[in-house]
């Protein structure tokens, strides 16, 4: 029987949101999980990692069932009981076997870095600052996935947040001139803004 691992596409948001951390995630965050999330349908004996595994994978078992096998024994993990709402051996370097016990198993594998930071930034305090609303959150979340600040140690997110000043501004107002001080960074939140710059030797 073919082992080899076979891509789905069948999973939603709701079928995430029966696995821990997950179930603590917003809708958003869940989604960029989603998008970023592949399933493997695996035959009956397919290895899905074995001990000493360092690969930088989540595993969550939608379907079927899982042998972990270690050197202290083995047990049995089924989709849907409660242990089954937990990542499949998730700790680095793997200290479990994970072989296919079930005729067919589904199996959701996501970036296990991608995933961390996603749980941890979705526990960034809401309301950070008076005024704000609980929305803010999501849209903080988002900046953080840019390539400019996903990088950041989480150490220095909240400090981040914290020195953020909103700044509403109206058509046509200026907000930088070309030779001002660098004294702050600015981030477009919504709308556009246009950007002129002055080339040397231009009349």
């Amino acid at each position: 029987m073919d082992s080899t691992p076979k891509p789905s596409t069948r999973l939603s948001q709701e079928a995430l949101r029966r696995f821990v951390p997950l179930d603590s995630l917003g809708p958003r965050s869940l989604q960029y999980i989603l998008e970023h999330t592949r399933v493997l349908t695996l035959a009956h004996s397919a290895v899905l990692f074995e001990i000493g595994d360092t690969a930088p994978f989540t595993y969550y078992l939608l379907r079927g069932a899982i042998t972990l096998d270690s050197q202290g024994g083995s047990r049995v993990v089924k989709s849907g009981s409660e242990e089954g709402r937990y990542a499949l051996g998730n700790l680095l370097p793997r200290r479990f076997r994970a072989c296919i016990a079930s005729p067919r198993a589904l199996v959701a594998r996501m970036d296990r870095d991608l995933l961390e930071k996603e749980v941890a930034w979705g526990q960034l305090p809401k309301p950070p600052k008076k005024g704000q609303k609980v929305e803010d959150n999501e849209w903080r979340i988002d900046l953080l996935r840019t390539p400019a600040f996903a990088r950041l140690p989480m150490a220095n997110v909240q400090k981040l947040f914290e020195v953020l000043e909103e700044l509403p501004c109206q058509a046509g107002q200026v907000v930088i001139r070309e030779g001002d001080p660098g004294d702050f960074y600015y981030i477009i939140r919504s709308g556009r803004c246009r950007v002129v710059r002055t080339v040397r030797g231009s009349s």
